[in-house]
Parts: C-alpha cells; sequence; structure tokens
C-alpha cells in the first residue's frame, strides 16, 4: 500500500500539472482574460513553482514524518483549483495562482522524496521509482487529453476544473498515507 500511495503522489502530481500546464492560458482566456495576460499568468505560475520546489526536499528530508508538509503542500493545490474556479481576475486571481505555484512547486520534489525515504536500498529505490514515474507519466498523458474532452463535452471549465480538485483532494490523502514515518518491507 505505501508504494501505491507514493506513486499516487506523483500521478496525481502530474496529472494535475500537465493539465494545467496545456490549458490554462485558455481557461484564462474564456474567463475574458487577453492572449499576454493569460500567458504571462502561465509564466507566473511556473517561476513560482521554483522556490518551494527548492525548499521543500531540504525540509522534509530532515522531519520524521511528512505527513503535515503533505498535507499543506497539496492542499495548495486544491485551494488554488478551487480559486480558479470562482475568480476571474483582478488581486484574487494572482493570489490563487500563487498558492496553486505553491502546491505545484512541491509535488514533483516531495514524491521523489518519498521514494528516497521511503526506500530501505538503491534497489528498493529503483523499483518504487520506476513503478511511480510509470503510473505518474501514464496520468501525465491522459489529463490535457481528457481536461480537452471534457471542456468540449460540456463547454466550459467548471467539470474540468472540479476533476483537477478531486485529483488534488485524493493526492493530499494520499500524501498523507505516504508521509508517514515507515519504510517499505524489505
Amino acid at each position: 500500500p505505501l508504494a501505491w500511495q507514493v506513486a499516487f503522489c506523483m500521478g496525481l502530481h502530474s496529472f494535475i500539472w500537465y493539465s494545467l500546464s496545456a490549458w490554462l492560458p485558455s481557461l484564462l482566456l474564456i474567463k475574458g482574460m487577453n492572449a499576454e495576460s493569460a500567458g504571462f499568468i502561465g509564466s507566473f505560475l511556473q517561476l513560482l513553482c521554483l522556490p518551494s520546489a527548492f525548499l521543500v526536499p531540504i525540509i522534509a528530508t530532515r522531519m520524521h514524518s511528512q505527513r503535515l508538509i503533505s498535507v499543506i503542500c497539496y492542499s495548495c493545490y486544491f485551494v488554488g483549483l478551487l480559486g480558479l474556479l470562482f475568480i476571474s481576475g483582478g488581486f484574487w486571481l494572482y493570489f490563487f495562482i500563487a498558492i496553486l505555484g505553491l502546491g505545484c512547486g512541491t509535488g514533483i520534489p516531495l514524491a521523489v522524496s518519498f521514494i528516497a525515504l521511503r526506500s530501505n536500498s538503491v534497489a528498493q529505490a529503483a523499483q518504487l521509482s520506476g513503478m511511480s514515474q510509470a503510473i505518474g507519466y501514464s496520468l501525465a498523458t491522459i489529463g490535457p487529453i481528457l481536461l480537452g474532452f471534457l471542456f468540449d463535452l460540456t463547454h466550459g471549465w467548471t467539470i474540468p476544473l472540479l476533476l483537477l480538485a478531486a485529483a488534488a483532494a485524493a493526492m493530499a490523502v494520499s500524501g498523507h498515507f505516504a508521509g508517514r514515518d515507515i519504510k517499505l518491507p524489505e
């Protein structure tokens, strides 16, 4: 179960991240933003990911249990996505993009930290890494296509954003369990 929890953290992050990378500018255009601003917000989101991407693994490796940091970081996805659902522009859009950027910047570094922290050996870490990445990138390929399909089906971003928020909630739960201070059985 621990291996699956780690794999789901990586997989759900990839599902959300690649979906957002593909569709965020289009979502913002539908909300009435011009193309330059929508592109800037997409770049702004990616820039915001950098600080947390560097800091979270350092913090996580110094903790016995990563449950709290995992739930906080992965919940940022949920809050940011709900903000995108209800906010069209202005200060609050940047606020929720900042929260989303904090979450997105922690997704992969925290999942990769789980691979190292939950393994007993190099061989076990390689197996867990292979499993997590296979699931992660499989979900990453499905995400943008599924969101585009749902947008075409519903003619709006409400259902796709709710799906991403549900994935974020599931990722926070997986992270809570993957963050326990235990190792995989040998």
